[in-house]
């Protein structure tokens, strides 16, 4: 099973210098962070995303996709830029032209956290109301078998968690939009 974790910080620059710190480190569970991607919102209401860009074949877009739809829909934000620019200047490396690939056309909107992947209302409105202006967040999709002393390792780090465990079909559903690549 696979659990959803955001960590909240209480300034817009933090989430970012904690995900490098994490990438560093030797435990088991850090090589789910290749995908995390570091959220700051700055006062003037300008978002800041944080991502690695995988430069194989389908590497970066599936998530680009699927992390610009659930910042959408906690962040009650109608569509981050950042990541939008990013979706839309991702080019195909397997085959050089240069055009956008046909990877980085995720089929996952905001709505479909909410109607297809049934993801929790009180997680959505959670990360909502920690996430705010002036703050910044890690978003990470973990896959450890045991999630609580990883939750006690980034409690470490960070001022807020919010978490929810992804049901199998959850799951299920998460790889499908992952593998449409």
């Amino acid at each position: 099973m696979s659990e959803l974790v955001v960590v909240a910080f209480r300034d817009q620059y933090r989430a970012a210098e904690v995900l490098n710190e994490l990438r560093r480190r030797e435990w088991d569970w850090v090589s789910d962070l290749a995908d995390a991607v570091a959220v700051a919102l700055d006062g003037n209401g300008g978002v800041r995303i944080q991502l690695n860009v995988d430069l194989s074949p389908g590497g970066t877009p599936r998530w680009i996709g699927l992390w610009r739809s659930l910042l959408s829909t906690t962040l009650f934000m109608p569509d981050p830029g950042a990541l939008s620019a990013s979706k839309s200047q991702t080019t195909d490396s397997a085959n050089g032209n240069g055009r956008p690939s046909q990877s980085a056309c995720v089929p996952c909107d905001p709505a479909w956290w909410k109607e297809d992947f049934r993801m929790s209302d009180a997680f959505l409105r959670d990360v909502g109301a920690v996430v705010k202006p002036e703050t910044s967040a890690i978003f990470m999709l973990l896959h450890s078998e045991q999630i609580f002393p990883v939750l006690r390792q980034l409690h470490n780090y960070g001022n807020m968690i919010i978490h929810t465990t992804l049901t199998a079909e959850q799951d299920e559903k998460l790889g499908a939009v992952l593998a449409l690549a």
